[in-house]
């Protein structure tokens, strides 16, 4: 499939595109074809993505910059959202694709939402969530790491702040942001304040 635009959206960055099965899926989402997970706008990888909402939630009332990592990536090893509506139960609707090589040739950049509009809904699987349902706009910024940006936000002191970055938790920063309970975001909202 040549000439399709294809963006993996993530919160955390990514060092290899290797394909694989996501520890994070959506309830019904295929557990065994390896796989990169793409869509046609940024737009539709947000919504695409199990949680976003959730973690740009805590990241707005932590007054946060919500950093997204766009991947622009170049692939003919593609599934089209036509052919994933048995895998994935909401591609249609979010225009979800998947990468199933390699890609060809992988190109990143940094943007922070302006504004982003988070809803509560039930998806096609019947969960209350929330979703991204848009944004005023992208904004084009230096590469950054949220992980960083939270410890900057949080953590007094330069050398606390490298301690912390060599021993934050062996998770995804979107799983972290996304299973946090109100009382650790009150928590944090109080410390930050």
């Amino acid at each position: 499939m040549k000439n399709v635009k294809l963006i993996h959206v993530s919160f955390d960055e990514v060092e290899n595109f290797t394909p694989r099965v996501p520890e994070q899926r959506c309830p019904n989402e295929d557990e065994t074809i390896p796989r990169i997970c793409v869509a046609p706008t940024i737009r539709n990888a947000l919504s695409a993505i199990p949680q976003a909402g959730e973690v740009i939630y805590c990241m707005e009332r932590l007054h946060l910059p919500i950093i997204i990592h766009a991947y622009y990536i170049e692939s003919d090893s593609v599934l089209m959202p036509k052919e994933l509506v048995d895998k994935v139960p909401d591609a249609m609707g979010t225009k979800e694709m998947w990468v199933t090589k390699v890609p060809d040739a992988v190109r990143r950049v940094d943007f922070e939402l302006v504004n982003p509009a988070i809803a509560k809904r039930k998806d096609v699987n019947g969960t209350c969530e929330r979703v991204v349902i848009g944004y005023d706009s992208l904004r084009r910024v230096k590469f950054q790491d949220n992980w960083r940006n939270l410890a900057t936000k949080l953590i007094k002191g330069t050398d606390k702040i490298e301690h912390f970055m060599c021993n934050k938790p062996d998770i995804s920063y979107r799983t972290f942001m996304s299973n946090m309970d109100d009382e650790l975001l009150k928590a944090l909202i109080r410390k930050e304040g």
